[in-house]
């Protein structure tokens, strides 16, 4: 991986990884609707895009993935790898800011 993405990669990561209840919920709903997607970063100006995925290593360590057909199984249950996925997200930093402001505007 390049260099350049180090520092958007690590904020996102640091982002998706909050300690509060109120951050894991969030990370946990965004995941759901975005682990199918491929991402990049527009700031960057590369065609590279990533994709979110669970792991059993925290973040700077190699990944373990948490293999599930659905976002929200069982992390024991194997079902069947998907093998094409065509959702394509743009990830900016004006996103994470609207982002961050929606969730520290919520009553929780």
């Amino acid at each position: 991986m390049p260099e350049a993405y180090a520092p958007e990669i690590a904020a996102w990561e640091a982002f998706f990884n909050g300690d509060s209840l109120k951050e894991q919920l969030m990370s946990r709903y965004m995941f759901e609707h975005l682990f199918l997607a491929n991402i990049y970063f527009d700031e960057l100006g590369t065609d590279e895009h990533f994709r979110l995925v669970r792991s059993t290593t925290p973040p700077g360590q190699p990944i373990d993935i948490i293999a599930t057909r659905r976002p929200y199984d069982d992390p024991e249950w194997r079902g069947r790898i998907i093998a094409c996925s065509a959702i394509a997200t743009r990830w900016s930093r004006k996103r994470t800011w609207r982002t961050r402001s929606t969730r520290s505007d919520c009553n929780a």
